[in-house]
Parts: C-alpha cells; sequence; structure tokens
C-alpha cells in the first residue's frame, strides 16, 4: 500500500480569495450585480474546486467576495521582512481555509524554531515536547480522503532528515516505518535541556512526597514488627 504523501492532491495552485474577487470584480464591470453573481457562483459551483465546501451557497460566496479586504502584503510599496517564529506564537495550518484566504502556512522549518523557541523560553525539553506534539497532533495536520488524500504541506516532513533527526535528538519520533528507513538516526544523540530551576523544582517535590510518606512506613514498620515481635513471645 502506497504512503499517503505519495496521492497528494496539490491544492497550492487553486485560486485564492483575492483571485476570485478579481474575477468577479471584472464581471461585475460588464454585467449588472446579479448577473456577475451568477456567472461567478457558475465558476465556483464547479467538480475541480476544492474551496467549494468552503462557501457552498452562493449568498454564502458572494458575501466572501464583497467583504474582501487586501491585506497589507498585497497592496502596492510593502515589502515585509520575514517574522521570526516565537514560543508564543500560535501554529498556522495547511487548511482550505487559509490557502483560500492567502494566509501563511507553517512548514518544517517553521514548526521546528517554534520548538527550538519553547524549549528556549521554557527550559526544559519536556515541556517544550508537550505544548509542540499537542499542536503538531492537532486533527489540522492530517491527511483526509477526498477521492484522493489531500495532505498538509507537514506531511512532507517525515521525509526531511534534518527535521526528523532533529526531533530524534529531543526524544520524539516524527517518521514512519517507510521514512524511518530514509533517515539515518543510528548516530543521532540526545540533545535535551532542563534548566537547574526545573531540576531542582523536580528535587523538591519528590522530596515533599517522600516526607508525607515516611511517618506512614514508620508506623507500618513498627506494626510489622510488633507483629513479629509478638508471634516470637
Amino acid at each position: 500500500m502506497s504512503d499517503p504523501i505519495l496521492t497528494i492532491i496539490d491544492s497550492k495552485d487553486a485560486p485564492a480569495r483575492k483571485v476570485w474577487v478579481q474575477n468577479f470584480n471584472q464581471y461585475r464591470s460588464n454585467n449588472s450585480f446579479k448577473d456577475a453573481a451568477q456567472l461567478i457562483w457558475d465558476d465556483w459551483n464547479t467538480q475541480g474546486n476544492v474551496f467549494f465546501e468552503l462557501f457552498p451557497t452562493p449568498e454564502a460566496l458572494i458575501f466572501s467576495l464583497v467583504t474582501y479586504v487586501p491585506q497589507r502584503v498585497d497592496l502596492p510599496l510593502v515589502s515585509a521582512a520575514p517574522t521570526p517564529i516565537k514560543w508564543n506564537d500560535t501554529p498556522s495550518y495547511d487548511t482550505f481555509y487559509n490557502l483560500y484566504h492567502s494566509i501563511y502556512v507553517w512548514n518544517c522549518a517553521d514548526w521546528q524554531a517554534w520548538h527550538e523557541a519553547l524549549e528556549a523560553y521554557y527550559q526544559s525539553t519536556t515541556t517544550a515536547n508537550g505544548i509542540w506534539k499537542s499542536a503538531w497532533l492537532h486533527e489540522d495536520n492530517y491527511c483526509f480522503a477526498l477521492g484522493q488524500f489531500i495532505c498538509p504541506v507537514t506531511s512532507n516532513c517525515r521525509y526531511d532528515c534534518d527535521f526528523v533527526e532533529y526531533f530524534a535528538s529531543k526524544g520524539m519520533e516524527i517518521g514512519n516505518l517507510f521514512s524511518n528507513t530514509v533517515c539515518d538516526l543510528s548516530n543521532v544523540i540526545l540533545n535535551l535541556t532542563e534548566s537547574a530551576q526545573n531540576v531542582s523544582q523536580g528535587v523538591k517535590d519528590t522530596t515533599k512526597t517522600v516526607s508525607k510518606l515516611l511517618p506512614f512506613a514508620a508506623v507500618a514498620v513498627i506494626g510489622y514488627g510488633g507483629t513479629k515481635l509478638y508471634k516470637a513471645l
């Protein structure tokens, strides 16, 4: 059975919202609003439109088009440098909604940068792993079937050996049975971070637990010893 990533449908070339708006405005320049609405709906209501389920009625589609506000990056004379991923950023998933609205979605490098930021902020690989894995396993990060498998861009991350090796060094397995044969993890060395504060807190918590248990343990030992003494007599 082939891996889902091999049967991925590439929806990246599908026209985004701003393109639909441009086409609608073009229709409006030569037709009445009603006729333009019908023409754009005819274009939208086709079998090959991967975005159809976002707006399955003419009313929903037209509302989406007439309420469009251009993003700053789409305006003239505006340039934007890449923004570094921060520990408190919210992951941007490769969904049809984000593609339609031309929202930047995270790639493998972004997901790795987020883990690095989490680890640096919390000074704890364990904490970073827990937060990162919870977001990575979100349903928006999974493939789903729509005639064929449609997979997010992150599905390719398991074949990115630098990505796989990085997370292996953090104690997390990202690959699957097939991709693990592509990436050699035999020389990966664990690189975990735990600050002295985190470690001391763990010792403190353990000490508290032990101190709470000791009185009960002492009673149990004394009771057991008394029983043995009574039987000996």
